[in-house]
């Protein structure tokens, strides 16, 4: 990660800022959505369903997936879609993401 890039993260996340994994969200949301609520100071709790619309998990509009359909967080299954990356890029890729995820870490607070 380059150094300018870390040092606008800073500035932009500042102390209200706050970290989590999608994992830990789906794997667990009622707890993670009790501890975002009281970090965010809300005064009604956050739910872990949610209203569904007219386009929802259709392609184009979001999230095309059948889980988003269910109306609640919870884990989703398995996907059995594989893209192949030439391995250059894939380890180029996870570099990104172990860095970025490290920088977050050391700035925002983690549910």
């Amino acid at each position: 990660m380059t150094d300018d890039f870390e040092r606008q993260l800073h500035d932009r996340l500042d102390a209200r800022a706050i970290w989590l994994e999608a994992h830990e969200l789906v794997s667990g949301a009622e707890p993670v959505l009790r501890r975002l609520a009281a970090f965010l100071a809300l005064r009604e709790p956050l739910r872990s369903s949610y209203r569904k619309f007219a386009h929802t998990g259709e392609a184009g509009y979001g999230d095309p997936s059948e889980e988003i359909s269910k109306g609640r967080i919870g884990a989703a299954r398995a996907c059995d879609a594989h893209i192949l990356l030439p391995e250059q890029l894939v380890a180029r890729l996870e570099g990104a993401y172990r860095s970025t995820v490290a920088a977050l870490g050391e700035r925002c607070q983690s549910l």
